[in-house]
């Protein structure tokens, strides 16, 4: 082998271990770089996992613990519509079986009564006053004079629309507070198509409640708030005309007849157990 071979043989061997050099190095760039990429979407996804396990178990513990909470809520708030009732003010709470209110107006009939009747009305109502005319002096004579029944009026009044109704409303509870309400109250029905502002006045000097203390009470807040109350509680009993009547819990709408309530009130004696146990606030 000449020199010239020599060289060029020595040339060859050092081109073809660089060609390795550099192809051992690229491969080694690109194990790397295939490395760091690995390595790059490994640690994504380990941020990214938690995250949405995460995301997701809260969740379903959300749905569980909302809908415990809701549970919880109607369930206390049936608890707490059971053991109290909310409206009008009254010194006794007669009646507690059926969880009507017979409000804060005198009442007629005996406390031993096994059955508490409780009207819902409105001196400007016409069938109220068929009721109160025609029938309700029935039902005294056999059901409430006879011990067997006692009868709660309350004001069914929208105090937002109704002023007139309102007023009278607050005439006929300013005549309770002189111990004349059942007066007044008959004969508010009896002349309800003569009811107005002046009227009301007429109708208290007749029955001879005294006129400034009749005039004060019908002006006081604390009337028309009585007033708001009664119409309160009776909205809350799902009322949406008059009369609407309560026989012992039993909701009753309308006027019926004498022989209509006459009926229910008799199921209600067979079905009562202990009298009403009520003493009343105020009687006329």
């Amino acid at each position: 082998m000449n020199k010239k071979q020599s060289i060029d043989k020595k040339i060859k061997e050092n081109d073809s271990l660089k060609k390795k050099e550099i192809t051992k190095e690229t491969g080694k760039k690109t194990e790397k770089k295939e490395t760091e990429i690995e390595t790059k979407k490994e640690t994504e996804k380990e941020k990214e996992s938690p995250e949405k396990k995460y995301t997701n178990g809260e969740l379903i513990e959300n749905i569980i613990a909302f809908g415990i909470i809701i549970i919880i809520i109607i369930g206390f708030s049936g608890l707490i519509g059971g053991w109290f009732n909310f409206g009008t003010k009254v010194v006794n709470t007669p009646n507690t079986i059926n969880k009507v209110n017979p409000g804060y107006k005198p009442r007629l009939g005996m406390d031993n009564a096994t059955i508490m009747m409780i009207e819902f009305s409105n001196y400007k109502c016409s069938h109220c006053r068929d009721f109160s005319i025609n029938t309700l002096p029935l039902i005294k004579e056999k059901y409430i004079s006879t011990g067997k029944v006692q009868f709660a009026y309350r004001d069914f009044v929208n105090p937002s629309v109704s002023s007139m109704g309102l007023k009278t409303a607050g005439a006929a509870t300013c005549a309770q507070n002189q111990g004349k309400f059942w007066e007044y109250n008959e004969l508010l029905y009896k002349n309800q198509d003569k009811i107005d502002d002046v009227f009301i006045r007429k109708l208290a000097k007749n029955i001879g409640l005294d006129e400034k203390a009749f005039e004060n009470c019908l002006n006081s807040p604390n009337t028309i708030q009585a007033i708001a109350n009664d119409y309160k509680d009776g909205e809350n009993l799902g009322i949406t005309g008059t009369p609407t009547f309560f026989i012992n819990g039993k909701k009753v709408v309308g006027a019926k007849s004498f022989e209509e309530f006459g009926k229910i009130i008799d199921e209600e004696i067979i079905n009562a157990t202990k009298p009403i146990n009520t003493t009343n606030n105020k009687r006329d």
